[in-house]
């Protein structure tokens, strides 16, 4: 798989997409769900504990965006993350 440069501008975008409505930012959820699962899934495990409630919300934020950012830009899929990829 060839190396993906994302641009600042394509940051913005996305962020202007995911900020456009609640209903916007439930897809992009789901679609990161449905593609991503045990890395979604991370994001609601105890792994996270020592994280107050906002910075988990604020870091499943960025993650929604970073993710969406690459499967919106990316000349090919992205392979889902696996559990033993995630050191689990």
């Amino acid at each position: 798989m060839s190396k993906l440069i994302i641009t600042e501008e394509q940051i913005e975008e996305c962020i202007q997409d995911l900020d456009a409505s609640e209903e916007a930012f439930s897809e992009a959820v789901e679609d990161f769900k449905a593609t991503q699962p045990v890395l979604f899934a991370y994001f609601f495990s105890e792994g996270l504990q020592i994280l107050t409630q906002a910075e988990k919300e604020y870091l499943f934020y960025l993650a929604t965006m970073l993710w969406k950012t690459i499967y919106d830009n990316a000349a090919q899929t992205l392979p889902p993350v696996t559990e033993t990829q995630m050191g689990k």
